[in-house]
Protein backbone atom coordinates (compact mmCIF):
# COMPACT_ATOMS: atom_id res chain seq x y z
CA UNK A 1 0.00 0.00 0.00
CA UNK A 2 2.78 2.46 0.87
CA UNK A 3 4.39 1.95 -2.54
CA UNK A 4 1.24 3.34 -4.18
CA UNK A 5 0.95 6.29 -1.78
CA UNK A 6 4.38 7.88 -1.34
CA UNK A 7 2.94 10.86 0.57
CA UNK A 8 1.49 8.49 3.17
CA UNK A 9 4.83 6.69 3.51
CA UNK A 10 6.64 10.01 3.94
CA UNK A 11 4.13 11.16 6.55
CA UNK A 12 4.49 7.92 8.52
CA UNK A 13 8.26 8.34 8.67
CA UNK A 14 7.83 11.89 9.93
CA UNK A 15 5.35 10.79 12.61
CA UNK A 16 7.71 8.00 13.65
CA UNK A 17 10.63 10.40 13.99
CA UNK A 18 8.57 12.82 16.07
CA UNK A 19 7.37 10.05 18.38
CA UNK A 20 10.90 8.74 18.85
CA UNK A 21 12.18 12.19 19.83
CA UNK A 22 9.26 12.72 22.20
CA UNK A 23 9.68 9.28 23.81
CA UNK A 24 13.39 9.87 24.35
CA UNK A 25 12.53 12.96 26.41
CA UNK A 26 9.92 11.01 28.38
CA UNK A 27 12.27 8.19 29.46
CA UNK A 28 13.15 10.00 32.70
CA UNK A 29 9.53 10.91 33.46
CA UNK A 30 9.19 8.14 36.03
CA UNK A 31 9.89 7.77 39.72
CA UNK A 32 8.89 9.33 43.01
CA UNK A 33 9.43 12.91 41.83
CA UNK A 34 6.68 12.70 39.17
CA UNK A 35 3.48 14.50 40.19
CA UNK A 36 0.31 12.59 39.29
CA UNK A 37 -2.34 15.16 38.43
CA UNK A 38 -5.98 14.44 37.58
CA UNK A 39 -8.09 16.85 35.51
CA UNK A 40 -11.61 17.00 36.93
CA UNK A 41 -13.04 20.19 35.41
CA UNK A 42 -13.15 20.87 31.60
CA UNK A 43 -13.13 24.66 32.17
CA UNK A 44 -10.14 26.69 30.89
CA UNK A 45 -8.93 29.93 32.46
CA UNK A 46 -5.61 31.08 30.96
CA UNK A 47 -5.33 34.15 33.23
CA UNK A 48 -5.93 32.45 36.57
CA UNK A 49 -5.85 28.65 36.25
CA UNK A 50 -7.42 26.92 39.24
CA UNK A 51 -6.59 23.49 40.56
CA UNK A 52 -8.30 20.54 38.84
CA UNK A 53 -8.21 22.05 35.31
CA UNK A 54 -5.82 21.05 32.53
CA UNK A 55 -4.05 24.42 32.28
CA UNK A 56 -3.15 24.31 35.98
CA UNK A 57 -1.48 20.93 35.55
CA UNK A 58 0.53 22.05 32.54
CA UNK A 59 1.57 25.53 33.69
CA UNK A 60 1.52 25.75 37.49
CA UNK A 61 3.21 22.47 38.45
CA UNK A 62 6.94 23.05 38.01
CA UNK A 63 7.99 19.41 38.29
CA UNK A 64 7.59 16.35 36.10
CA UNK A 65 3.86 15.73 35.77
CA UNK A 66 1.70 12.86 34.54
CA UNK A 67 -1.80 14.10 33.68
CA UNK A 68 -4.90 11.90 33.59
CA UNK A 69 -8.57 12.76 33.22
CA UNK A 70 -11.37 11.84 35.63
CA UNK A 71 -13.78 11.04 32.80
CA UNK A 72 -14.45 11.82 29.16
CA UNK A 73 -14.59 15.55 28.63
CA UNK A 74 -14.31 18.18 25.94
CA UNK A 75 -11.95 20.99 26.84
CA UNK A 76 -12.22 24.16 24.78
CA UNK A 77 -8.96 26.04 25.21
CA UNK A 78 -9.24 29.82 25.45
CA UNK A 79 -5.58 30.22 24.40
CA UNK A 80 -2.87 27.84 23.13
CA UNK A 81 -1.62 25.34 25.68
CA UNK A 82 2.13 24.79 25.89
CA UNK A 83 3.55 21.58 27.32
CA UNK A 84 7.05 21.03 28.66
CA UNK A 85 9.05 17.98 27.64
CA UNK A 86 8.45 16.60 31.14
CA UNK A 87 4.66 16.55 30.81
CA UNK A 88 2.89 13.31 29.95
CA UNK A 89 -0.84 12.97 29.33
CA UNK A 90 -2.95 9.85 29.32
CA UNK A 91 -5.62 10.53 26.73
CA UNK A 92 -8.05 7.93 28.02
CA UNK A 93 -10.11 8.52 31.14
CA UNK A 94 -8.55 7.39 34.39
CA UNK A 95 -10.35 4.57 36.17
CA UNK A 96 -8.69 5.04 39.56
CA UNK A 97 -10.17 7.28 42.25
Amino acid sequence: MLEREPFLAESMITIGQILRRFCNKMINNIGKDVVKYKVIDPFDDPLSPKSEILRYGTTMIKRKVWITFKNNMTITLQRPLLLSSFTAMTVVASTST
